[in-house]
């Protein structure tokens, strides 16, 4: 006797169905975190580099002459001392020959916003320099070294025009000390601009603002090259710092076209500007 077999497929339990339909539930709820975790991490990260952006260290290079920074376009601006108070104590006027018409007359401590590296932190008793250009022609840059006691103090400056001071603060932050002999000062690298310094008056109209400038290209004509901006910390008469900093229009302006700037370290009332260079 022959025949052919065939297995009966059996109907699931009502148990094991729930059982089933239970499995798939969880494996959808693990999906649905495992998702909703991923997007939380990725949301996080893009925020992270938002602010990083946003509010990020600032952005340092050399301009064309050394000494010179690219200012960042987000930090609210360090404002100096108004012109009735004078952040700095000069212990010792000297005259020191240090080439080129450039002159080192004071030797003091400093107390307040230290700028030769951009931080504007708030220091003490800084060792700092006064230096005034009384040559004929303006300094684009210049290294200084001063004997103090048996170490060296190192200063730079750079931007400083015919008949202008600036105060400059020792490079390594060294302490005035009223017992040490600042004896003997050098300069070196000092560096003369080849053209005279031009704010470009005749293209373009600046506004100065706390923290920004407005740019307007008065020229009639477009600017199409690179428009960059050197300015410096000013009060009391003189420059503060031998750093200069600088901003950019990339691209240049339209005619008539008004662009705003935002500059970290610049204000109305506690900046220069000092030149332009326009294409």
């Amino acid at each position: 006797m022959s025949g052919k077999y065939e297995k009966k497929k059996q109907k699931p339990s009502a148990k094991q169905e729930k059982s089933r339909k239970s499995g798939k539930r969880a494996r959808r709820e693990r999906t649905l975190r495992l998702a909703l975790g991923v997007l939380i991490v990725l949301l996080v990260v893009g925020i992270g580099v938002i602010l990083y952006m946003e509010f990020g260290p600032e952005p340092a290079s050399l301009g064309p002459n050394p000494g010179t920074t690219e200012a960042s376009e987000s930090t609210a601006p360090q404002t100096l001392p108004p012109e009735t108070e004078v952040p700095f104590e000069t212990e010792e006027q000297v005259t020191m020959n240090l080439g080129k018409g450039l002159m080192l007359t004071d030797i003091g401590s400093y107390t307040g916003i230290y700028m030769e590296d951009g931080t504007d932190e708030v220091v003490s008793g800084i060792l700092m320099i006064i230096v005034t250009n009384s040559g004929e022609e303006d300094i684009q840059y210049a290294e200084i070294s001063l004997a103090a006691g048996e170490e060296t103090a190192f200063f730079s400056v750079s931007t400083l025009p015919v008949g202008e001071s600036a105060v400059l603060l020792e490079q390594n932050r060294m302490e005035y000390d009223s017992d040490t002999e600042y004896s003997s000062a050098v300069g070196s690298n000092i560096a003369l601009f080849q053209e005279p310094m031009s704010l470009c008056e005749d293209q373009i109209e600046i506004q100065s603002l706390d923290g920004a400038m407005n740019i307007t290209n008065i020229s009639g004509e477009d600017i199409t090259g690179d428009i960059v901006i050197y300015y410096k910390n000013a009060a009391a008469g003189m420059y503060y710092g031998g750093i200069t900093y600088r901003v950019r229009i990339t691209g240049g302006l339209a005619a008539d076209e008004v662009k705003q700037i935002m500059c970290q370290h610049f204000t109305a009332a506690g900046s220069a500007i000092m030149f332009v260079t326009c294409g």
